[in-house]
């Protein structure tokens, strides 16, 4: 299986203040790694969220970190799976 690895610049534009937070209606997402932190909360909705080989339903109130070059993805989404989605960079938290 090929896993995608996202730039974090694809997200966050300000390399000064390197951190970026949306609201996002999620669909099933692929497989993917970034060498950014993460961190969402699930604001409304279930889907099955696997990080690495773990897989767990992650449901409204649920609150999930992950750390930089580690696999993710969402599966089974349901159509009101919504999340307020923090990424930012390592170097934030070394120069801020």
């Amino acid at each position: 299986m090929n896993i995608k690895k996202y730039s974090s610049y694809e997200q966050i534009r300000d390399r000064t203040f390197p951190f970026y937070i949306a609201q996002i209606q999620v669909a099933d997402f692929a497989k993917h790694t970034h060498e950014h932190f993460e961190f969402f909360y699930v604001i409304s909705g279930t889907s099955k969220h696997i990080l690495e080989k773990k897989e767990e339903t992650v449901s409204a109130g649920d609150v999930v970190l992950m750390t930089p070059e580690v696999a993710h993805a969402f599966e089974n989404s349901s159509g009101d799976f919504m999340i307020c989605n923090c990424i930012f960079l390592p170097s934030l938290l070394e120069t801020h």
